[in-house]
């Protein structure tokens, strides 16, 4: 089973429309729509009666995007769960920086014993930590580090660390409502020895008031944003510093260490697979193949706190983030967005009814592909609907620049329709930078696009119908 995706030429004379033809089997089915809506194709699997032929019929439909802005509710509490789902790096509790252990007594003084001043992260690209991580070059004023592999950060407190009297501890905490149980919330109780892929701390250095201390994360930890506080004991309580995002700690995979699932044994994969930021991409058909090169963009300002806003709007439990496999099956679900192409068809399998996809090609950035699938036998006994295929339109809001500045007429004069066409398919893909205006329907709520005139708008159809 296979769908075909056509992209027909239009002359410039002629309003600037495209029409996604779809054909399964030998069915077609033509599905045009207001090319600025920003609209989704949505193939549905729908289960026709076992009359004499069994068959699976596929169902194209177009619909509007929904509207992201609306207010969700919170998932209510189901079963036994304790607290509500933890899916979400960017939400945060509430730390006390005074936790009693009871009645306090009048005399107490929380100046009087162990107080810390300031903490230095050692995050600046030239310290040692980012050389040591190999995140060097991310465009972040925090640190960043690899999991499985030490750190250094610096304690300052009020006055000289006594180990004697003195007890403090380090927690490492993500989300919203962090358990020690579920990895997110980590205290670090600062020993002699550092075991390699576990949690730890010890002191390497102390010089006047302040400690340096080694931390070792575990190997499997949580892949985020983690929330630094240092904890002191006292006899009456646990004083804790204030919440301070100075301090906060991105955790990334670590292809360098041997206990983590995303180890590399080879320098030169690494270098290329991890480090390296610019490739080169093959586009186009098996008889026209172009090449060009690529940023990959992974150490570009804000690119972590991109990528976990999308494990969020996956809402991948946080327990679950340590899971290299997990996390490659939630982004891959994630609906993406590719480069601009004027018909941007991105197949996805979020339910999992459909086996052995196949592309011949790129799809959406060339005029023909196909997409080759097979549909499961549980599919085939399901009774309801179940979707099986999603495609994506990309915005069609590229045309302003080429609608009011190129001269087509000469520019395809006395040109068939495949140059024509490849000319203009050109300009397409680089017209990205302006949207075009729009109108509403006098009498619909939808809009069409401002030049879309009565009489553009009768050519259009006129050619649909013939």
């Amino acid at each position: 089973m296979g769908i075909t995706c056509h992209r027909p030429f239009l002359s410039a004379g002629e309003v600037l429309y495209f029409l996604l033809r779809i054909t399964v089997s030998s069915a077609n089915s033509f599905i045009d729509q207001g090319i600025n809506e920003g609209f989704y194709f949505t193939s549905e699997i729908l289960q026709g009666r076992r009359e004499k032929k069994k068959k699976d019929y596929l169902k194209i439909r177009m619909s509007e995007t929904t509207n992201t802005n609306k207010e969700q509710k919170k998932p209510p509490l189901n079963g036994r769960r304790a607290i509500p789902l933890n899916n979400s790096n960017d939400e945060e509790n509430e730390v006390p920086e005074m936790e009693a252990f009871g009645l306090i007594p009048r005399g107490f003084n929380p100046k009087d014993y162990l107080r810390v001043v300031d903490i230095h992260m050692f995050q600046e690209p030239h310290e040692i930590n980012k050389q040591q991580h190999h995140t060097d070059k991310y465009y972040s004023p925090k640190l960043i580090v690899r999991r499985g592999q030490s750190f250094q950060i610096q304690v300052d407190f009020n006055r000289p660390y006594k180990p004697e009297t003195d007890r403090f501890w380090l927690e490492y905490l993500i989300g919203r409502y962090p358990q020690q149980n579920k990895g997110t919330y980590i205290p670090i109780l600062v020993g002699d020895v550092l075991k390699p892929g576990e949690w730890g701390a010890k002191i390497t250095h102390k010089e006047n008031n302040s400690v340096r201390l080694s931390i070792m994360s575990s190997a499997t930890c949580i892949i985020g944003k983690f929330r630094l506080y240092v904890a002191v004991w006292t006899p009456f309580g646990i004083l804790r510093t204030h919440r301070n995002s100075a301090t906060d700690t991105y955790i990334l995979f670590n292809p360098w260490c041997q206990q983590d699932a995303v180890y590399l044994d080879d320098e030169k994969e690494r270098e290329e697979y991890v480090l390296n930021d610019v490739g080169i991409v093959f586009h186009g058909n098996i008889n026209d193949i172009k090449v060009r090169s690529w940023s990959y963009g992974q150490f570009e300002e804000n690119i972590l706190d991109a990528c976990l806003f999308l494990m969020d709007k996956a809402e991948l439990d946080l327990s679950g983030r340590g899971n290299p496999i997990k996390i490659c099956r939630v982004a891959s679900a994630v609906e993406p967005t590719r480069r601009g192409a004027m018909l941007d068809l991105i197949p996805t399998n979020e339910e999992g009814l459909v086996g052995d996809v196949k592309l011949k090609g790129s799809l959406g950035c060339s005029d023909h592909e196909m997409v080759e699938f097979r549909i499961l036998r549980a599919a085939r006994r399901a009774l309801s609907k179940l979707t099986a295929l999603a495609f994506r339109r990309a915005d069609f809001g590229l045309f302003r620049d080429l609608l009011g500045r190129i001269p087509w007429d000469k520019a395809l004069e006395g040109r068939g329709a495949q140059d024509s066409w490849l000319i203009f398919k050109g300009h397409l893909l680089q017209a990205q930078e302006r949207c075009i205006p729009t109108k509403r329907k006098s009498s619909k709520s939808t809009k069409r696009p401002l030049w879309m005139n009565k009489e553009l708008l009768g050519k259009v159809k006129h050619k649909k119908e013939a």
